[in-house]
């Protein structure tokens, strides 16, 4: 019961604010100046109100951003040792030079790949990188 309650209180918060923001945008932003100084009291407000508006404005101009920004290069391949990793836990080692733990050979895979951090850089839900484990069939 309170669940339900609580969750239905959340809701209707959400829908709220969804209409605000909604409302916000389209009646009153080609009003605000959003350069205000951050010591006026304009901008002292602007601060306080912003991260609860404009919300879907934020969103959108980032999927902008990484829409023009995407990288539709090729797919790296990751081999990865599990057993190298299970092998140094079982031991109670740390992997303190990041060799042997599976971050750290995901680490120097990566480093190893042509194209840096824009491979990360992919279009919506595609995958960014192909993991295959050393002597696992698949």
């Amino acid at each position: 019961m309170f669940r339900e309650v609580v969750g239905q209180m959340l809701f209707v918060r959400f829908l709220i604010l969804l209409e605000m923001n909604w409302s916000v945008s389209r009646d009153f932003l080609p009003l605000i100046d959003l350069s205000a100084p951050a010591d006026s009291a304009y901008g002292r407000l602007l601060a306080q109100v912003k991260p609860r508006l404009l919300g879907h404005l934020k969103f959108a101009q980032f999927q902008h951003v990484l829409q023009n920004s995407k990288y539709d290069g090729a797919v790296p391949s990751v081999l990865l040792n599990r057993k190298a990793a299970v092998t140094l836990r079982e031991r109670g080692r740390v992997d303190w030079e990041f060799r042997r733990s599976l971050i750290g050979q995901l680490i120097s895979e990566m480093r190893k790949q042509q194209g840096g951090p824009k491979l990360f850089r992919r279009p919506w839900q595609t995958r960014c990188m192909k993991v295959q484990f050393k002597g696992e069939g698949g």
